[in-house]
């Protein structure tokens, strides 16, 4: 009777550490399962939102699932790539975008030129060129048009930026952003080097000519 009580005990727990044993392996599954499934979504997202991609481009931004991309062509004008909302409040930007070597712009400076027409653009948007070299947390040079922005609607016009190429740059990342919901065209962009006399459009190196509002009564 003892070694029964003994054995039936040895039973019990077994059969207890094999539910716990199950137990755990079934959250592990759970998890696993649910971490597949976000990234089943996220691959599934990724290639609906760029589905309609121009060769050469991508989707990206603070929020790129807010937004859609893609190519429309317009009777006897040929076509446009857009970039548009999919919701209205977007909670971010969403771009248009690419990179290139910057080899054989390195010590110069460079125009990028492009044209753009605008649809109910609530917040901003703008074309945009960034500069980089090897250490990808510092920007060698960039300007996002944020201090002209293209707002509200718009008919087709050309806008302008201007970025010196340092020796050490790497790469060149540019293309056209929408912060907030609306609509944006862009076509015939180009790049240009420029002499000295055309200014630079570098948002993060112009500074004020003098300090301003210092007693805080400009309203």
């Amino acid at each position: 009777m003892i070694f029964f009580i003994c054995a039936h005990k040895e039973l019990v727990g077994g059969v207890r550490s094999d539910a716990q044993l199950l137990r755990r392996t079934t959250i592990v599954d759970q998890r696993h399962n649910s971490v597949l499934l976000v990234s089943a979504v996220m691959l599934l997202w990724f290639g609906a939102a760029n589905a309609g991609s121009p060769p050469g481009w991508s989707l990206a931004g603070s929020k790129p699932q807010a937004y859609e991309i893609g190519v429309e062509t317009a009777s006897g004008s040929g076509s446009s790539a857009f970039l548009k909302s999919r919701i209205e409040n977007t909670g971010g930007f969403g771009t248009l975008m690419q990179t290139f070597s910057a080899e054989s712009y390195r010590g110069k400076r460079l125009r990028m030129t492009g044209m753009a027409k605008a649809t109910d653009v609530e917040n901003w948007a703008g074309i945009w060129m960034r500069i980089d070299g090897s250490d990808q947390k510092k920007m060698l040079g960039f300007d996002n048009m944020q201090d002209r922005p293209i707002v509200g609607s718009t008919e087709w016009q050309e806008y302008n930026v201007v970025l010196d190429v340092p020796d050490e740059s790497e790469a060149i990342a540019f293309g056209i952003l929408l912060v907030g919901s609306g609509r944006v065209l862009v076509d015939d962009i180009r790049f240009d080097e420029v002499g000295k006399d055309i200014a630079e459009t570098n948002s993060s190196e112009r500074l004020p000519v003098e300090p301003s509002n210092l007693d805080f009564e400009t309203k």
